[in-house]
């Protein structure tokens, strides 16, 4: 609110970017290999095994279509009121998958990997001696992390859905772009 007050009283009009996960790009699929999703995949290639409801949706944005989107909507999308002075916009992907949406795709890119329940994927994780050798499988150095987050000791909730219908009609970069190759690099 302070933002709010802040813009009417200087008569600036003031967009607000709520950017979600930002992954790879959209040209190369190229992620942070640090990020704890990128973790799990490489997981998987060592462990064979991935969890099997991880996050309830998918919302992921590429890098380049976020910062696009972001430039659009500021310098392209005029406001509709001119009593308007703030937007909020959600900057994240509006075609959400699921996870195992997500784990067919991995599959049917190659990635070879039973699906197990999200207890199993991490008592294998913590119980398994080479597992747990972080030069070996990087998804090891997360362990704590993954511990409080599967035995819901972190008070995760649900992940909150975020309207995204106000951004994609303010910028069609949104749209248009959005997670052409990042399954398939």
């Amino acid at each position: 609110h302070v933002c709010v007050e802040w813009s009417r009283k200087i008569g600036l009009k003031l967009d607000i970017h709520r950017v979600g996960q930002v992954c790879g790009d959209s040209v190369t699929g190229v992620w942070n290999t640090k990020e704890h999703i990128s973790l799990i995949i490489k997981g998987a290639q060592i462990m064979k095994i991935m969890p099997d409801s991880y996050v309830s949706n998918i919302d992921w944005i590429p890098v380049d279509v976020a910062s696009q989107s972001i430039v659009d909507i500021s310098l392209n999308a005029p406001f509709k009121n001119n009593n308007d002075y703030i937007r909020v916009n959600h900057i994240l992907n509006p075609k959400r998958i699921t996870w195992n949406e997500f784990l067919t795709h991995l599959q049917k890119c190659g990635l070879d990997f039973k699906i197990v329940s999200n207890k199993e994927w991490l008592n294998t994780l913590l119980k398994t001696p080479e597992y747990q050798d972080v030069d070996k499988n990087p998804v090891a150095a997360l362990s704590g992390f993954f511990e409080k987050t599967i035995n819901g000791s972190s008070n995760r909730s649900e992940e909150p859905l975020f309207e995204t219908h106000k951004s994609v009609n303010r910028c069609d970069t949104i749209i248009d772009q959005n997670s052409k190759n990042l399954l398939t690099q």
